[in-house]
């Protein structure tokens, strides 16, 4: 069993520094689109998929009832002030 760690971390610097590289010259989105993994794939290897199976699964199917907008101003000017 081999085990790659610092090589897979060194590569994805470079792979970083490429794109931060090309995006602050390009200035656009678009540029980088065909170098970096689309959005499914990163759904992917999470594991989304198993993820929504088990929210429909295990969490509660009954609606929450909002919380009243003068709890969150409340809460709000506690973290604020």
């Amino acid at each position: 069993m081999a085990i790659w760690a610092n090589q897979m971390l060194r590569s994805a610097i470079v792979a970083y520094q490429d794109c931060a590289r090309t995006l602050a010259s390009e200035q656009n989105l678009v540029a980088v689109e065909d170098h970096i993994a689309t959005i499914e794939e990163i759904f992917r290897l999470q594991g989304a998929s198993e993820l929504k199976q088990a929210e429909q699964r295990y969490l509660p199917r009954k609606e929450t009832p909002p919380v009243p907008s003068c709890w969150l101003r409340a809460e709000v000017r506690h973290w604020v002030s």
